[in-house]
């Protein structure tokens, strides 16, 4: 039979296991790119960059309109910024994560 104290240790042991580990081991590095040449367009433009979050462990999007890309867009990347994997994901709980999303636009000829 364990003690009081052999007890509180492994009650303690289990909720950092819970709380500390699991959630480092199911969180993931999440990046997309697409690069898509627009027919008649040559060339990168400007290039823009904003970011947004993702709530409810990821049920929600993000929306980005690119108005400044009048010719259409040359590339796209999409990330989980490194501090918000590692600071804000686990101070949430993951309810808010936040995505760096970038874009290049397309130069008209």
């Amino acid at each position: 039979m364990l003690s009081k104290v052999g007890s509180f240790v492994m009650v303690l042991s289990m909720l950092f296991v819970m709380i500390v580990v699991l959630p480092l081991l199911a969180s993931g590095c999440y990046n997309a790119r697409v690069v898509a040449p627009v027919q008649g367009q040559v060339g990168e433009g400007s290039r823009h960059a904003e970011t947004g979050v993702s709530w409810l462990w990821g049920m929600t999007a993000t929306k980005s309109e690119a108005v400044e890309c009048p010719a259409g867009l040359a590339s796209t990347e999409t990330y989980q910024p490194w501090w918000g994997a590692f600071f804000v994901a686990p101070v949430t709980a993951w309810i808010v994560t936040p995505i760096r999303k970038e874009w290049t636009c397309a130069e008209k000829r």
